[in-house]
């Protein structure tokens, strides 16, 4: 049996807190916002856009009408600033030269809205661009045209010619192309200035891609998207089993930064080799060969 021999109680009284609801309010945006802020900053979301604006999709049934709002609301009285019009072109600029645009259209008819809330200046160069991207497919038609029977089964050359001033601004960085690409290089810009007076053109080897068939030494065939740096590289493999670091530096002339990642694309990707190296290691030293 357990008596109660002596309880002391004990009694607070709420006194109201002045402006306590603004109070809570503050405290609560302030922390919605920090959680809000650390979830857009994170880095490993960042890796992947797309993803990160789908699970925003995901979270409420309203976020793409709010996205839409907030579009709209810049597209009347916030795009005005050089910094976004530079988004804007690089980000079209990487989608045309990869040919990763889906519809012409629908790129048009974007720019056509940008230059109704933004005006004709804003979007001059995004007009330049789509204008390029046709007149180079009429050029190469032409070249083709007059070529094709010459160039027999050849290698396959796909020019896109940039009008200097619509493009995001880039270093021209040239480099040694395979004897086979150069020789039909030189053959396009003999047309090209044989057909129009007055120009100039260099080429921006770094920016380029390239498609190859590749067969291993164990019989297995693959065929290779690579950069135009990574194939000046895998070319020279053709004559030789191995090469040095040092003497596909000189063959190639690729800027030593863009080599060295170059080689690390395809030697250094687990389970993605093209290349193996010597020594072994996790990354990529002057003193190295590969095969």
């Amino acid at each position: 049996m357990i008596s109660l021999k002596t309880w002391e109680g004990c009694t607070t009284y709420s006194a109201r807190v002045p402006n306590g609801l603004s109070t809570i309010r503050d405290v609560m945006t302030s922390h919605i916002r920090d959680t809000g802020k650390q979830l857009v900053t994170d880095p490993e979301k960042s890796k992947n856009p797309v993803e990160f604006v789908e699970s925003l999709l995901e979270k409420r049934d309203k976020s793409p009408e709010y996205i839409s709002l907030f579009v709209d609301d810049k597209l009347r009285k916030g795009l005005k600033g050089s910094e976004r019009e530079e988004d804007i072109e690089t980000i079209l600029d990487k989608r045309l030269l990869s040919g990763k645009t889906v519809s012409d259209d629908a790129e048009r008819s974007l720019i056509v809205k940008l230059k109704t809330e933004c005006g004709y200046q804003f979007t001059s160069k995004l007009e330049g661009m789509f204008t390029d991207m046709k007149t180079s497919q009429d050029t190469m038609q032409g070249f083709y045209a007059a070529y094709g029977a010459e160039l027999g089964n050849g290698p396959t050359l796909v020019v896109q010619v940039l009008t200097t001033g619509s493009w995001p601004t880039q270093s021209s960085i040239t480099c040694n192309l395979p004897s086979e690409m150069s020789a039909l290089c030189e053959k396009f810009r003999s047309y090209y200035l044989g057909t129009h007076t007055g120009r100039r053109l260099s080429w921006q080897t770094n920016m380029g891609t390239a498609d190859l068939r590749a067969t291993f030494g164990n019989g297995q065939k693959y065929e290779l998207n690579v950069s135009t740096y990574q194939m000046c590289v895998l070319m020279l493999f053709n004559n030789a089993d191995y090469l040095s670091y040092r003497e596909i530096e000189q063959a190639t002339e690729i800027p030593p930064s863009d080599l060295k990642r170059c080689l690390q694309s395809l030697a250094c990707v687990k389970g993605k080799n093209v290349l193996r190296k010597e020594p072994m290691s996790k990354d990529i030293g002057r003193m190295m060969r590969f095969l």
